[in-house]
């Protein structure tokens, strides 16, 4: 896992899940809002930043790491009838195209299925886009 945030100034740390409580918890914080928090036990080989009650950091738990794999913007993947899916571009027009998502990590989703490497694809498609329209790609160097 890594822990990142003001308290801790620019360091990122790095450490180790021990364990992760089987339920959450709901706690009502001060302002009244229920939340649901999960207990997790992590490991601190190393003392050199010390992490104090009280203390507001964000924690990224890093459950699998992939290369060499394709990989696209999560915005350009979206639900249509029961499967996900992307807009590719070829010959001009937008063409529909059913893929097989994998590992979903930040801004990114793994793409196991349905594309290759190459293919240009639609970052943002907004619902007026449909399947056969003309679309023309931007310049990249803009």
């Amino acid at each position: 896992m890594e822990i990142t945030g003001k308290p801790i100034g620019d360091a990122v740390l790095k450490r180790k899940v021990i364990k992760i409580a089987p339920a959450a918890k709901t706690v009502t914080s001060f302002l009244g809002v229920n939340q649901k928090r999960v207990p997790v036990t992590i490991e601190m080989a190393d003392r050199k930043v010390v992490l104090k009650p009280g203390y507001s950091l964000d924690v990224k738990i890093i459950t699998a790491v992939k290369s060499d794999v394709i990989k696209v913007p999560d915005s350009s993947v979206f639900e249509y009838k029961g499967t996900s899916n992307v807009f590719i571009i070829e010959n001009g027009k937008a063409l529909l195209r059913t893929v097989k998502k994998g590992i979903e990590s930040g801004n990114y989703i793994e793409i196991q299925e349905g594309l290759k490497e190459g293919d240009v694809i639609l970052v943002k498609p907004d619902n007026d886009i449909k399947e056969g329209i003309k679309i023309k790609p931007l310049d990249e160097k803009q």
